[in-house]
């Protein structure tokens, strides 16, 4: 009888639907706790509903159905001065989708206090409301969810699930106090640099409904546009940062010894990369914000105290705060005009004092030199064939000898690149760690591809961006090594252009893109292959749609190509950005020339591996180009065959 009159009660308030998710012993666990109808319930909280061990998930039907009072909501203040629930921190990387890849060492100069943190906290807490009832607080850590606008990429879940729940809460306080900026989920596709999450200026809708009218493809955008923060979530083992630890007055070798400094690094060439002033890293219970300086070239890193769970919900919103403040610093933070690191690494001052003035004044001066690194191991830069190589790309094809600045490159060094496991033939190869292989690669400064800013499109293992390298027009499509299997796809794709190189097959430029520069970036560390920009894929002609790539993502494990990034391939899950849809028809003497250009490539001994619209192009002077390859050596004749009748039935 009890269940039935609780049953009855609740019909009142919720839909059918909802109603039966209740089963007679989840209503049995809430009479037993003595809340045997509505008004019972009404003054109840959350953290008392789930004592009674009802699911989670039906007390959030009863929260969205209204069936809680005033009672149960906050206000501003409360709910932005109460503390979230901390996590149980794993100390081990098992079972980790996330990594925390090694930078050049010291990709920033120092860290240094952010000026007058204390007092924007205290500032933003005496903004907020204290009287009005309307904010759900944050009371558990929750599980990760999809809501809309919080797709974030593979990272530490146990730290993006209640990092999910506090962004909600926030970016709701923070609209209500008129702060034009909230948290949104990152990775690729979101963000110039695909960190974890971004901090972005909030546009007006009309705005907002131009770039998605019709649901067509729109003309490639500039994914840093309104990014204003970067937000990196780690694991306590790769940012064990303590609330005792005085960042602001470590050295960099005391950062680096802490374990805290390759975490910061990472963050501060998401920051550069995406041209924002401000920053964050956190590890849910510790967080530390970051701020630029307003000078471009000098890279100092602001960084606050320690922020603990009493703090970091203000500390968040006060973040939302300072980036609609500094938005107009973005035109001052111009990614190509940040200073690139000295192969030396920056001096430290304990070590200064030891050393006498004279060879102090000799490190600085070899610190301030442009070093100009070696020719690479697969035979210098620039991988075009030489008969198709155009006097605008030469001046960046090599990369030995000479003055760097004659060559508008700024070089700065030479790494190497670990593989895992074999790496492909057709590239000379250095011994590794614990018996692996390295490639030997060219650092260079986001000014050297010359990045407009915009994105031809997004895959498996990061962006592929605009460029544009002595006036020709190029990609630069991205592997971020923190993603698994990038270096392995950014190896295979080079072994291709070299094979293609010197097999004098002249292909380049006529079947598929050129090769134009390929290294690592220095502040991100991403590996790059910089092609010609041939322009649109064949599906985006066809009027393909963005949700068909989507469904792409996380295909075969095969590298995919480079070329103009027309979709990439299915290994690297890209989706083209350009275009504007409308009615390309693959008439036979277009299907012609595709299989021309894929049986060009056969010839060459090369195995295309994923045949798709997205991964052909149409130049203007009618022919087709093949983007997307990925296996070189390849003599499997039936193979072939395979590959030209799938181009048939396209």
């Amino acid at each position: 009888m009890a269940v039935e009159i609780l049953r009855n009660d609740l019909a009142t308030k919720l839909n059918t639907k909802q109603l039966a998710k209740f089963k007679d012993a989840d209503l049995e666990l809430l009479i037993a706790a003595r809340y045997e109808d509505l008004s019972a319930l009404e003054p109840a909280r959350e953290e008392e509903l789930i004592a009674t061990r009802l699911p989670v998930a039906l007390i959030g039907i009863l929260r969205q159905a209204g069936v809680f009072g005033d009672v149960y909501l906050l206000t501003a203040f409360d709910a932005i001065m109460r503390a979230p629930p901390g996590i149980k921190e794993r100390i081990s990387p098992r079972s980790s989708g996330s990594a925390t890849v090694p930078r050049r060492a010291r990709t920033f100069s120092a860290v240094a206090l952010w000026p007058r943190f204390d007092e924007l906290l205290a500032h933003m807490r005496a903004q907020l409301d204290r009287t009005t009832r309307s904010f759900v607080p944050v009371l558990r850590a929750g599980k990760a969810g999809a809501s809309e606008g919080f797709r974030a990429p593979a990272d530490e879940c146990e730290v993006r699930a209640p990092m999910q729940n506090m962004a909600e809460l926030v970016n709701a306080v923070a609209a209500s106090v008129g702060i034009q900026a909230a948290f949104s989920g990152g990775g690729s596709g979101h963000s110039s640099s695909a960190t974890d999450y971004v901090v972005q200026k909030q546009r007006g809708d009309q705005e907002q409904q131009q770039e998605q009218r019709g649901g067509q493809r729109q003309p490639r955008i500039a994914l840093s546009r309104d990014v204003l923060a970067c937000i990196e979530f780690k694991g306590h083992w790769q940012f064990p940062l303590q609330l005792s630890h005085d960042v602001a007055s470590m050295s960099l070798e005391q950062l680096k010894s802490a374990r805290l400094i390759t975490a910061l690094q990472q963050c501060f060439g998401d920051m550069v990369m995406d041209e924002a002033p401000l920053g964050m890293v956190t590890r849910h219970n510790v967080a530390l914000l970051l701020k630029r300086s307003s000078d471009v070239k000098d890279k100092m890193l602001y960084v606050s105290p320690p922020i603990g769970l009493d703090r970091i919900l203000l500390a968040m919103l006060t973040l939302l705060q300072q980036a609609q403040q500094l938005e107009g610093l973005k035109e001052e933070l111009r990614r190509d005009e940040v200073p690139n690191t000295p192969p030396q690494g920056y001096p430290q001052p304990e070590l200064q004092r030891r050393r006498s003035p004279r060879l102090q004044q000799q490190q600085q001066v070899q610190q301030q030199q442009v070093q100009v690194s070696c020719c690479d191991a697969v035979g210098g830069q620039g991988l075009g064939d030489e008969g198709s190589r155009s006097s605008g790309s030469s001046a960046g094809a090599s990369s030995g000898g000479g003055d760097a600045s004659s060559s508008g490159m700024s070089t700065i060094g030479t790494i190497d690149v670990s593989l895992q496991g074999q790496g492909p033939e057709g590239l000379e190869w250095l011994p590794g760690d614990c018996g692996g292989k390295a490639l030997h690669l060219e650092l260079y400064g986001f000014g050297d591809v010359g990045l407009t800013g915009r994105c031809a499109g997004s895959g498996r293992y990061g962006n592929v961006l605009e460029g544009d390298i002595d006036g020709v027009a190029v990609v630069v499509k991205l592997f971020e090594q923190r993603r698994r299997g990038a270096v392995d796809a950014f190896a295979r794709e080079l072994a291709v252009y070299s094979h293609l190189r010197n097999s004098g097959s002249g292909l380049q430029g006529v079947a598929v893109p050129r090769l134009l520069r390929f290294g690592m970036f220095a502040h991100t560390g991403a590996l790059f292959l910089a092609v010609t920009d041939e322009g649109d894929d064949l599906e985006a002609g066809a009027g393909g749609g963005d949700d068909d790539l989507e469904a792409d993502a996380g295909g075969a494990d095969s590298s995919g190509g480079g070329g103009t990034f027309a979709g990439g391939s299915a290994g690297d899950g890209g989706s083209s950005g350009g275009g504007s849809g409308g009615g390309a028809v693959i008439t036979q003497e277009l299907r012609a020339m595709m299989v021309a250009a894929l049986r060009a490539l056969h010839s060459a001994g090369v195995l295309h591996g994923d045949i798709r619209l997205s991964n052909f192009v149409l130049v203007d002077l009618g022919e087709a180009k093949v983007v997307g390859v990925s296996e070189v050596g390849s003599s499997h004749q039936a193979a072939m065959e395979a590959e030209v009748r799938s181009v048939q039935v396209l």
